[in-house]
């Protein structure tokens, strides 16, 4: 009796511990979302930019009204179902429901997948190239400076590639892209079944999985060759497993939860923040539960944390023969993420990791020394300067965690310009950088109201699941180790994603009590009495956030700015936005001429066959022979220019992007390669013209028009003036 009460005196003070901290982690992060937003532009580079709490509040309570309309209506049928749960019918209409959703995500992300076909670039480009070398027996990668000597931790999914790679042949990027859908549809099935058995409630699973329809920054994942998403859905399913066995104790649920932690482990390295939280979890439910068997699961997670990667690590090098090195420090990915940073934000990559390994002959330890030494000056630094402290580490967080699509349309973004292909213009529209803008702000509203479904569901709701402990232990782990790993936008979605089962309990807590109000048919008067006599805590908790929006939003205290109000770049982004802004001319004829040359016009020349085909040209005679006709697509925002010297339109040979490529006419065709875009410079009258990441520009040197990668410069300006 004496060990039963020590226990639950400890079990009650980690649980409360727990919600402290994770309570003032989702107040930090709701006020934050709701004073201000993080945008990518087109090279990766952050901006801290202005929101509105206001607007955001209006958006949450229009989510709110909406839940409980849709509540109202469907109450009846609801409370029938809820009290026939065991039924047959009801039990088939609600796997029916949750199938539905879960081919609907499905479908969401195969239509994604084929509708922006990308090859993969920089890291993910990497790892499927010396998956391939290894099959080809090419082992340069495991040469110092080579890549797998540098990073280490990406032995697993290297592996993992080239044991597909074996069945489905070299590059085989659809088949890993299919993967990605698979694993997103058995995510989010994971992810309710998970609080379907937690919770008792089969509603709560349907919620998860129909939010899962709408949360598009994941979706839009399912090109990332890179793991991401496999690896997710293996670490759910060890946790799903887990919970499972710290409930029976069965063998088979330890052992398939083992092997979904070592998989996760071995897709993406950085799944050992959860596996982390799963040993602290398991020592929790050992304290809850008194069980002496949930004492196999802790060692079953700290083997695999101990040993999981170097044995992927051991597979790789019996399958090549090559030894590995230490590769890259880790102490350098700290180093890295605590410098202040031009290139892309604060924290963020800057080469750092791999100059300081260069700089030390390919040699960990050595690397490593260097990067202790430079972080124990950097905290020195910190201490110093304590103000400098928080404005870093509030904007490089702020930078990551309060980013709407988590560097997902980023990702596409760069993939479509790298790419030589030509997409549809729903693609181009869709990634183009006010395209974008315009449905990071939709995920920008979605993100709020996720995060206030937590602070709902931490501080207001009084029965919490043991697996939210989980969750909680797993997202905080995440913030603490981000604060200061490597930052990236990327690397936070997942643990975003552990955050929506919370927000639907907290709703679903919300929704049922406003529903129980409106149906109990108290007069006002009354009604707001017992609302003031049973809920006296929660508004003391709504009161406070209030005043605390309003202390912060009116009084602009200094300190408080520095770490809820990360506004200062919203100028330069939406200078940005101007100046990737693509415009519309009237429809009619223009002449156009080089920036450079105002006194020549561009024409288009005859090809042999006297055909619309032939190189451009300039010409110095002012004449119909040098009008451009200009036909405008407002829906697409791009342009056709038809060369009346030869009918011909504005196009790439071979319908191929790349550089130097002389421009030509050709005769009409449905082609994206005669699709271009105008794009508004700061001069009267002057604009590029771009096709992808392409321009069109006059080569004065050998007097020739050609294609050259879009940079803004002189010699990409064009002069476009009505004929009128």
């Amino acid at each position: 009796m004496i060990m039963k009460r020590i226990n639950d005196k400890i079990e009650l003070l980690m649980r409360c511990g727990i919600t402290v901290i994770f309570g003032i982690l989702v107040l930090y992060l709701f006020l934050l979302a709701g004073f201000s937003t993080s945008m990518l532009d087109l090279d990766e580079h952050s901006y801290l930019v202005d929101d509105s709490m206001i607007i955001n509040f209006i958006y949450l309570v229009g989510f709110i009204f909406f839940l409980i309309l849709i509540s109202l209506i469907f109450s009846k049928r609801y409370h029938k179902i809820e009290g026939n749960i065991k039924s047959k019918p009801a039990i088939k209409k609600q796997i029916k429901l949750r199938k539905l959703s879960l081919i609907i995500i499905g479908v969401e992300a195969l239509f994604f997948i084929l509708l922006i076909d990308v090859t993969p670039r920089a890291d993910q480009m990497h790892i499927c190239e010396v998956a391939s070398q290894i099959i080809d027996k090419n082992y340069i990668a495991f040469e110092p400076g080579g890549y797998i000597d540098k990073c280490t931790n990406q032995s697993g999914i290297v592996f993992f590639l080239y044991l597909l790679f074996l069945i489905f042949g070299g590059f085989s990027y659809s088949v890993i892209k299919l993967l990605n859908v698979i694993s997103l549809v058995w995510l989010f099935n994971t992810l309710a079944t998970i609080f379907d058995f937690e919770t008792r409630s089969e509603r709560v699973g349907d919620y998860i999985v129909f939010f899962g329809m709408f949360f598009s920054p994941l979706i839009l994942y399912a090109n990332f060759v890179y793991g991401t998403i496999i690896g997710f859905a293996f670490i759910v399913s060890a946790i799903k497993y887990s919970s499972y066995y710290c409930e029976d104790c069965k063998i088979k649920n330890l052992a398939m939860s083992s092997v979904c932690m070592f998989l996760s482990l071995m897709v993406k390295s950085n799944y050992l923040i959860c596996l982390i939280g799963m040993l602290i979890y398991s020592f929790f439910m050992l304290v809850k539960t008194n069980r002496l068997r949930i004492v196999i699961l802790s060692i079953a997670i700290l083997v695999i944390l101990c040993f999981g990667t170097k044995f992927t690590q051991k597979m790789l090098c019996v399958v090549t023969g090559q030894e590995l090195k230490g590769g890259l420090s880790s102490l350098a990915y700290i180093a890295m993420g605590i410098q202040e940073s031009d290139m892309f934000y604060d924290g963020w990559f800057n080469g750092y990791n791999y100059d300081t390994y260069i700089r030390n002959e390919y040699e960990t330890e050595k690397q490593a020394v260097e990067c202790k030494a430079y972080i124990t000056d950097r905290i020195e630094e910190f201490k110093n300067h304590k103000r400098m402290a928080v404005r870093f580490f509030s904007g490089k967080n702020a930078s990551q965690w309060n980013s709407p699509d988590f560097g997902a349309f980023w990702i596409n973004q760069k993939a479509i310009d790298d790419n030589p292909i030509n997409y549809s213009m729903l693609s181009y529209n869709m990634f183009s950088a006010k395209g974008a803008v315009k449905i990071i702000n939709i995920f920008n509203r979605i993100q709020f109201c996720v995060l206030f479904g937590v602070f709902i569901f931490v501080f207001l709701c009084k029965n919490k699941s043991d697996i939210a402990i989980l969750f909680e232990i797993i997202v905080f782990g995440g913030f603490l180790f981000h604060t200061f790993w490597e930052a990236k936008g990327q690397y936070i979605l997942t643990y975003f994603v552990l955050l929506i089962p919370l927000a639907v309990m907290g709703y679903k807590e919300m929704v049922i009590l406003i529903n129980k109000m409106i149906l109990s048919n108290k007069k006002p008067k009354h009604l707001l009495m017992s609302l003031y006599r049973s809920y006296r805590r929660e508004w003391v908790i709504i009161i406070a956030l209030l005043a605390v929006i309003t202390i912060i939003g009116i009084r602009k205290i200094g300190v408080l700015n520095d770490i809820f109000i990360r506004c200062e770049d919203t100028q330069i982004f939406n200078e940005y936005l101007e100046k990737n802004n693509f415009v519309s001319l009237t429809d009619g004829e223009y002449y156009v001429s080089p920036h450079s040359n105002l006194s020549s016009y561009l024409t288009g020349y005859l090809g042999e066959d006297n055909s619309a085909g032939g190189e451009l040209g300039l010409t110095n005679s002012c004449d119909n022979n040098c009008l451009v006709k200009i036909k405008s697509y407002d829906y697409e925002c791009s342009t056709d220019m038809l060369f009346l010297s030869n009918d011909g339109y504005l196009d790439i040979p071979g319908r191929i992007l790349g550089e130097n490529i002389v421009a030509q006419t050709w005769k009409a065709e449905e082609a994206n390669a005669m699709r271009w875009r105008l794009l508004k410079s700061d001069l009267e009258n002057e604009y590029y013209i771009i096709n992808k990441n392409y321009a069109l520009t006059y080569d004065a040197e050998n007097g020739q028009i050609v294609i050259r990668t879009y940079e803004r410069s002189e010699n990409q300006l064009w002069h476009i003036i009505s004929n009128k």
